[in-house]
This record gives C-alpha cells, sequence and structure tokens, in this order.
C-alpha cells in the first residue's frame, strides 16, 4: 500500500493521516496511520470493515513507520528510531532501538525519506526480529471463539471465579451473577456482594464476604432461609479463596490465615506470613491444597491435610516474567492442570496439578474472522471441563481487561479447551 493510499484509507475512516505502512496480506489486516502530530491510530480489517483498536501517543511528529517481523518500527524526528510490539493488545510500550542524528548548529534531526527508513529497518531488522522474539519467546497462540458481556453495562467488571464445574461467579458494578458453563448463559446472584467467596455444598450455599474489618460467612439454604456462620475480624483482608471446610484470607502485606467452616461457626486455625505481597489464592478441594501466588516471586503450595498453615512448597519457572496473576484449575479426573498468567508477556503458564511442573504456555490473540479480540491484560480467569455440544471438553474463561475489537467496555473471553489440550499435546508437553 503506497503513501497516498494510506492518506485516502484515513479519509475514509474519518482519520486525518499524513502517511502509514500496513502488514502484507500474508500476516494479517493491520493498517497504522499516522497523523504527523500526536501518534499513531492502528486499525483492523475485518468483516469488511476498518476499526481503530488502539492509539499509540508519541512524543514527535512521526511521518515514517515500517512493519518489520511482530514490530511496528517508526521514526520520531527529534529522538530516533522506536519500535514497539504490533499486537492490539500491546499498550504500545516504545524502545528505542538507533539513532544517528543529522546536525544542524545546535539542533539535530532525523530526516529520513521512505527508502532511508526502508535502509535503515533492513540493516536493524536482525536485531529488531531478535529483540521481539526475546520479548515474546516464541509463545504459542489461541483465540478466543466467543465473547460474553454481562447482563448489567459496567466498565468494570470482576474477574470469573469457579463455585463447581458447572458455574462461576461473575460481577459486574455491585452485581454479581452465576454463568452456567454449559449454556454459557448468565443468571443473577442475589445477596452476593461483588468479590465473595462462593462454595456450593449439600446444605446450601457458602458466601464469605468482606465487609468493613469484618469477614463475614453466611450459608444460604434454599428451603429454609439465611444462616450466619460467622462474623470474624479480619480488617487487612484483601482477597479469599474458599473450598470445601477451609476459607483462607490474604493481606497486601502478605498475611495468610486459615480459616475452619463449621455448621455454625468460623473458626481460625493458622496463619503464615510470606516475605512479599500476596496476589491471589485458590483453594483445591480434591487435593487438599492452597496456592497463593506472591508477588514477582511465584506459586506457593500449602499442604491442607495438615493443621494450620505449614511451610510451603515453592513454585517458580523462568517462563514468568515480572510476576503471575490468577489461578485456575482444569479437573476431569483423568486430567488435571492448574494455570496462572505471566503478567509482563500476558502468556498463560499450564502446570501438572500433581506434580507442579510447567507442561506449556500459550497466548491468547485475536481472531479476525469472529470479530473477537485476544486478551493481554487480566484480572483472572476460571476453567471448566463441563462439556457442551459446541465445547465438548470446557472452556476457559477470561477476564479482558483491554477489550480492543472494537474498544469496549471489559468482557469475558471464551477459548474451546479441546485447543488448549491439542496445544499441549503438539508441543510434547514441553516445558
Amino acid at each position: 500500500m503506497l503513501a497516498e493510499d494510506h492518506v485516502r484509507l484515513g479519509d475514509l475512516v474519518g482519520f486525518k493521516a499524513v502517511a502509514g505502512c500496513s502488514t502484507p496480506e500474508s500476516w494479517g489486516r493491520s493498517i497504522y496511520l499516522l497523523d504527523g502530530q500526536r501518534g499513531i491510530a492502528h486499525y483492523i480489517q475485518y468483516r469488511d470493515r476498518y476499526h481503530q483498536v488502539r492509539f499509540i501517543a508519541t512524543d514527535g511528529g512521526v511521518t515514517r513507520c515500517a512493519v518489520v517481523g511482530d514490530a511496528l518500527v517508526f521514526v520520531d524526528p527529534a529522538h530516533g528510531i522506536y519500535q514497539t510490539d504490533r499486537s492490539i493488545e500491546s499498550d504500545g510500550e516504545q524502545l528505542w532501538i538507533a539513532a544517528t542524528p543529522i546536525h544542524y548548529g545546535h539542533h539535530s534531526r532525523f530526516e529520513m525519506t521512505g527508502d532511508d527508513l526502508d535502509l535503515v529497518t533492513g540493516r536493524l531488522r536482525d536485531r529488531i526480529l531478535i529483540d521481539v522474539a526475546v520479548r515474546n519467546d516464541h509463545v504459542p497462540e489461541l483465540s478466543a471463539f466467543a465473547q460474553l458481556d454481562l447482563p448489567v453495562q459496567s466498565q468494570r467488571i470482576g474477574p470469573p471465579v469457579a463455585i463447581h464445574d458447572k458455574a462461576m461467579a461473575v460481577s459486574a458494578g455491585m452485581s454479581s451473577f452465576l454463568l452456567k458453563t454449559s449454556a454459557l448463559v448468565f443468571e443473577p446472584l442475589h445477596d452476593v456482594t461483588p468479590g465473595s467467596a462462593i462454595l456450593e455444598t449439600e446444605q446450601g450455599r457458602v458466601v464469605a464476604s468482606l465487609l468493613a474489618d469484618v469477614l463475614s460467612v453466611k450459608l444460604y439454604r434454599p428451603e429454609e432461609g439465611v444462616l450466619d456462620i460467622g462474623l470474624v475480624r479480619d480488617s487487612d483482608a484483601q482477597g479469599l479463596c474458599i473450598g470445601s471446610d477451609t476459607l483462607v484470607s490474604f493481606d497486601r502485606d502478605g498475611q495468610l490465615r486459615r480459616y475452619w467452616l463449621q455448621h455454625n461457626a468460623v473458626e481460625q486455625n493458622g496463619a503464615f506470613q510470606l516475605t512479599g505481597e500476596a496476589v491471589s489464592c485458590l483453594v483445591d478441594t480434591r487435593l487438599q491444597r492452597l496456592y497463593v501466588i506472591e508477588k514477582a516471586v511465584g506459586i506457593w503450595v500449602f499442604n491442607l491435610a495438615d493443621s494450620g498453615l505449614s511451610m510451603p512448597r515453592a513454585v517458580t519457572t523462568d517462563k514468568m516474567i515480572e510476576s503471575l496473576s490468577g489461578l485456575a484449575v482444569y479437573d476431569d479426573l483423568a486430567r488435571a492442570y492448574l494455570l496462572s498468567q505471566s503478567t509482563g508477556d500476558g502468556a498463560f503458564l499450564v502446570f501438572s496439578r500433581e506434580h507442579m511442573t510447567l507442561l506449556g504456555r500459550f497466548r491468547i490473540v485475536e481472531n479476525l474472522d469472529h470479530g473477537v479480540d485476544g486478551v493481554r491484560a487480566s484480572r483472572g480467569f476460571a476453567a471448566s471441563s463441563q462439556g457442551s455440544n459446541r465445547y465438548p471438553e470446557g472452556v476457559l474463561v477470561v477476564h479482558d481487561q483491554r477489550n480492543r475489537l472494537p474498544e469496549a467496555a471489559e468482557n469475558l473471553k471464551v477459548v474451546d479447551w479441546q485447543l488448549v489440550e491439542q496445544l499441549l499435546n503438539s508441543s510434547g508437553r514441553d516445558k
């Protein structure tokens, strides 16, 4: 596509462009339009239309760009040549890669024609491709086939939390909903505060909620009404997880507290102090374990068969970039996995639940044929092995904090678990 074609395309979509660049047809349908002042508008072509998916702000009047592998390269006349990840899920972080200014007295400026940029990017191609490859580390990619908007409109929604294998809890604003995993439909969850930990039992639904300075636990019985199980002072708690007869709270300072859930009482039974900040936790009822993420460290595994919270086992991996976020279990009895997400590169890590070894990784990228964007930033996710006609091996439901296609409120992305299983098998479960 020539420069004048980009200008005409800008007129077509209502963006005043002075130049632009685009990916080859075989790479996808990304168009980058430059306004020469504020930055670069990234458009995606799908369903015979162009949709703006992000705007990359720049310091100077950028008028030249080129696509090199997974990188978008552009020239800032005042500072030099930069690259950024061309994925629509990227936040546009810019890396300076080269500069040789042309000096005019006390002033320096990059005067580059299109041919100059082609020459420079050609010389830098190997370096750029290596930089991007190191950052992306050849992580396999999967696409979501559906996305879910909650019944209540809200700019901020909570992550899905598995209640059991057939349902997840999700919140939007001050409302909570039950997501049935087989049909992927929502039902209202009455009297449940967003962020509560929920457990389905034979007696009814146990709901643990963090209120002002206290931890409240109630049992909602279908026929007999609400039973207050207990009210415990836990003023610093930031999050909860629940399973079987165990409830765990954690705070930002890394303090963990374990509680016994009895028929009519909540009793603290142990505590543990992490060195750093606790991010999230998950109770694994079948294996009697507690998983806790410590920021920038990894996953701690506690044995809940023991009383209290004894010294845990540490699980770390060099595939963790910056930190981990979110925990989910997939379990169909024949196969059992633990999932988490690397915050630095957005990759989902799949661990063997039995031995806690890393089996594989993947990213969730855009599916242009279905008009569904990918997921790079997420607050959490949940997995279910409950099969359906469309998803016979279950689903992975992921909160999408950066909904790009088109730019919209947060929502949920649905990944067919068969794709995850196929990826693990095709890679030979290589770390």
